[in-house]
């Protein structure tokens, strides 16, 4: 898997969800987003994330291996981020593991540890919630979903516009990695270091200028500030409805019954 950006588009092409009505589908996705970000149970986290995996898992051409490799990049700001939280600076102890630097002491105590493994688990089962809606729904969707809830125009087209030159900008450098790959550009440090800066240095030209061809191709088929995107009526099933319904309803009384302090973890 070279192209993550690329693949993620295919997936969601060839989803079985592709056929499901969007503004339902991404409502799901929304909802169990928010709760997500308000509940505090590592439980209730790991509850979501195991659902919204599995629909994924179930409904597309991904395996778990797969899906556990799109979570490498989302996963290195989790973790710098995670330090700040985890880390704390004083001129006293603190904690249960502290160490002396400069006269000052880093530590970690208890409720930072506790509060660190919260924040980590919930940022992965809100990227497990956005992860279901892009696997899932082609961009034509996404967008006539923005519209139906009357998002700013130009905000739509520049949310495209960052899309497409994200999928160019991968396009490139994956072609580019396969080109130095194949003529050994990788086979020792040295060789890794000189691929490494060579694709550096002419990635964003190219990835320029295919996005420029990319913006003339658009304007010779008539763009005019306006997109435009051919797509099928998705009106909502009844079964869809109805596994929806039981699903939200679930996991509102879950979230409910812990807010209630019945089922709160620390």
């Amino acid at each position: 898997m070279h192209n993550h950006i690329l693949h993620i588009d295919t997936i969601a092409q060839t989803s079985k969800l592709n056929t499901m009505n969007p503004g339902l589908k991404i409502g799901v996705g929304i909802l169990s987003l928010l709760l997500c970000v308000l509940s505090e149970s590592y439980l209730f986290h790991i509850l979501i994330a195991v659902v919204m995996i599995g629909v994924v898992i179930k409904n597309t051409k991904l395996n778990i291996n797969h899906y556990m490799r799109l979570l490498w990049v989302p996963s290195l700001f989790i973790i710098l981020s995670s330090i700040a939280l985890l880390v704390q600076l004083s001129r006293v102890k603190l904690g249960f593991f502290d160490v002396s630097v400069a006269g000052w002491y880093l530590s970690i105590t208890k409720d930072s540890l506790s509060s660190t493994i919260t924040v980590i688990i919930r940022a992965y089962a809100s990227i497990t919630c956005l992860f279901m809606i892009s696997l899932t729904t082609p961009i034509a969707d996404v967008i006539f979903v923005c519209r139906r809830i009357k998002i700013p125009e130009i905000m739509i087209e520049l949310m495209y516009l960052i899309y497409r030159f994200i999928m160019i900008l991968s396009d490139v450098h994956s072609k580019m990695t396969i080109a130095a790959d194949s003529r050994l550009g990788y086979m020792n440090l040295k060789n890794t270091y000189t691929s490494m800066k060579g694709i550096a240095s002419n990635l964003l030209s190219l990835a320029f200028k295919r996005a420029s061809t990319s913006f003339d191709a658009m304007e010779s088929r008539g763009y005019i500030g306006k997109l435009n995107f051919y797509r099928e009526e998705k009106p909502i099933q009844k079964k869809e409805l109805i596994l929806t319904i039981i699903y939200l309803v679930v996991i509102g009384f879950i979230f409910l019954y812990e807010r209630k302090s019945l089922w709160r973890v620390y």
